[in-house]
């Protein structure tokens, strides 16, 4: 799947509970295979009706340097927030 608003590629899924998920991977990234590097939320896959099985279970496979990836659901669709990475707190 691509980040450039100029591509339509997300997936939707129009028969009503017709979306299943049980792990997997997703490859997110830009024409040349970068990984997504901007931090925003993105819109995956739009589905109908209920839900069937864990989106917390799909991994992003290919993870950019010093972001965070996060699996959601809202609004029927299933997204991943690119984030900046944690806070680390070292004790010394």
């Amino acid at each position: 799947l691509g980040d450039s608003p100029a591509i339509n590629d997300q997936i939707e899924v129009t028969a009503s509970g017709g979306l299943t998920i049980n792990g997997g991977e997703v490859v997110l990234g830009d024409a040349a295979g970068n990984p997504w590097g901007v931090s925003r939320t993105y819109k995956l896959i739009h589905y109908a009706g209920a839900l069937t099985g864990d989106p917390g279970s799909l991994v992003v496979k290919n993870l950019g340097p010093e972001k965070t990836y996060t699996v959601l659901v809202e609004d029927n669709w299933i997204k991943v927030r690119v984030g900046p990475p944690g806070i680390m707190l070292l004790f010394r």
